[in-house]
């Protein structure tokens, strides 16, 4: 290989990790901007309208970081958002949103066991899940980002679905 064409390779190769970076980064971005939204057309129960409004990520470090730049400092109602990232399963608390990413959705069965005694919203974004526990579950359809509602689930945890957020999901569970 002469120089120009490996200078050229090398181009290559380092575009395509900023564009797979900034793919990436959009891709995160969505996501968080769906459950941002999620929390204006869930309602919860009167004991978890006080405090801070956690939304709790299992070992998700790039969601916790991009959660916490979008909602640090506001505030939904009288409730200031907190961002927790849980190191692993066994860690998952008391929270209001629970995202597991689709890397840590082995896990799912776990954490919906932990958090079974909460009114916790659990949103994961692997496809098939919105039948193993989530109350959500994003998934992408062909380009577009899409999510499916478990109002059962949503039942189990004593969660109230916006009749505004139905329309909006390509699947819901009843």
């Amino acid at each position: 290989m002469n120089f120009k064409t490996t200078y050229i390779a090398l181009l290559l190769v380092l575009s395509s990790v900023f564009v797979n970076t900034d793919a990436q980064d959009y891709t995160t971005a969505m996501k968080v901007q769906y459950i941002k939204s999620f929390t204006k057309y869930v309602e919860w129960p009167d004991e978890y309208k006080t405090g801070d409004f956690i939304i709790g990520v299992v070992d998700g470090s790039s969601y916790v970081e991009a959660l916490q730049s979008k909602l640090e400092g506001k505030m939904i109602g009288n409730q200031t958002y907190k961002v927790i990232n849980y190191a692993n399963v066994n860690s998952v608390g008391r929270c209001h949103v629970l995202y597991i990413p689709a890397d840590k959705s082995a896990s799912l069965k776990a954490a919906v066991e932990l958090i079974k005694k909460y009114s916790t919203l659990v949103v994961t974004d692997k496809p098939g899940l919105i039948t193993e526990g989530p109350s959500i579950n994003l998934v992408m359809e062909g380009p577009k980002q899409k999510f499916e509602i478990n109002k059962k689930t949503m039942t189990k945890y004593s969660l109230k679905v916006s009749a505004q957020l139905e329309p909006m999901a390509s699947k819901v569970i009843n």
